[in-house]
């Protein structure tokens, strides 16, 4: 692996790895373990749910991008440390898909199973729209999807806004002159671990609309999200002195699995010995073969995720009853056709706008 670099430094490229391939994978989790809530509203017979109690496979999925968000947005900001070109790489990384993905689902899908289209139009509040939409979070529509547990149009779209927010930290704490202070992320991961024992304290931060656009609508989510970006950054740092290794990834998984027993155990262990596990599976050498040769050279997780949910609920509408499992196969097919059409028409073409080259970064 590289060696760390200071900020405003050549930063050799990251190495060959299996980042794409394991955000599609993540992507997919997200899109099974929501089968099983937007069937009843209850995923309790969510594999991972059912068997911990505590986590799903779309938490764990979620706080395994946030890890890679971590290490490849600080690479970001390392390769490039100029504030305007790494919001403006980060805007066109994310806005785009996003807005055309709400556009998509505020302006057809919801009102196609709206129990009244005029009634849906005629509740439909432009500003509110088309604010959610630019500021990345989820979508606020009048009910869609009628007799359906969940009326909501997109219910995977609010960790984006989180995300985002984690970007907009490495550009404050660059512009400073601290994003590649190891100090600085292990006490930014410290701090969110212990902050993550309190939930209810931060939920106080919790207010109206002004409060809401200014921080979060869930302060403890992004406490939650915070943790895993953090460790990945930090892991980005600390890249050159950590070797990885199978005989370290194993029983470190083990670890992690023993863990998710319990929500106060898992919140200390899965950013630290889950991020040395997933840093593991990133850069293990793979056999070449036809997946791992697509998802070099395209990420289709951004589009799967985004249409992942309202693919979902559209079948549910029109296959209700339905087990989640057989939901499942449809709904991933679905997500993927979308997901490519998402990179191949949006995506692609404005990372190709992107300072400094059209990086998937």
């Amino acid at each position: 692996m590289t060696p760390a670099t200071a900020p405003g430094v050549a930063v050799a490229p990251i190495p060959q790895n299996n980042f794409n391939l394991l955000r599609l994978c993540f992507a997919m989790l997200v899109v099974f373990s929501h089968c099983f809530e937007v069937v009843d509203r209850n995923r309790v017979r969510e594999p991972f749910d059912r068997l911990f109690h505590t986590l799903s496979l779309g938490d764990l999925a979620v706080d395994g991008f946030f890890l890679l968000s971590g290490f490849l947005i600080l690479h970001s900001w390392q390769r490039d440390p100029r504030f305007s070109a790494f919001m403006m790489r980060r805007i066109l990384r994310i806005h785009p898909g996003f807005i055309v993905a709400t556009l998509v689902g505020g302006l057809l899908v919801a009102p196609l199973f709206a129990a009244s289209a005029a009634g849906y139009w005629s509740a439909l509040e432009p500003g509110k729209f088309v604010g959610c939409m630019l500021l990345l979070c989820e979508p606020m529509v009048p009910p869609s999807f009628a007799g359906l547990p969940y009326p909501d149009l997109n219910g995977a779209m609010w960790t984006i806004q989180y995300e985002f927010l984690c970007y907009t930290l490495v550009a404050v704490v660059g512009v400073i002159g601290l994003a590649g202070s190891r100090a600085l992320w292990l006490v930014l991961l410290v701090a969110a671990i212990i902050a993550s024992f309190f939930p209810d304290t931060f939920m106080a931060l919790k207010g109206g609309d002004k409060v809401r656009w200014l921080i979060c609508d869930e302060p403890p989510s992004f406490i939650r999200f915070m943790t895993f970006f953090s460790a990945g950054a930090l892991f980005y740092l600390n890249r050159a002195r950590i070797t990885l290794h199978g005989k370290w990834a194993l029983p470190l998984a083990v670890l992690c699995f023993v863990a998710l027993f319990r929500f106060d155990t898992g919140k200390i262990v899965l950013p630290i010995a889950g991020a040395y596990v997933l840093f593991w599976l990133a850069f293990k050498p793979l056999p070449a073969n036809a997946l791992s040769r697509f998802c070099a050279k395209r990420d289709l997780s951004y589009g799967v995720y985004l249409y992942g949910w309202p693919g979902q609920q559209s079948l549910l509408f029109l296959l209700r009853p339905i087990s989640p499992y057989l939901l499942y196969l449809p709904a991933a097919a679905v997500a993927l056709v979308c997901g490519a059409l998402s990179w191949v028409l949006i995506e692609q073409r404005f990372l190709r706008l992107k300072p400094g080259g059209a990086s998937r970064h």
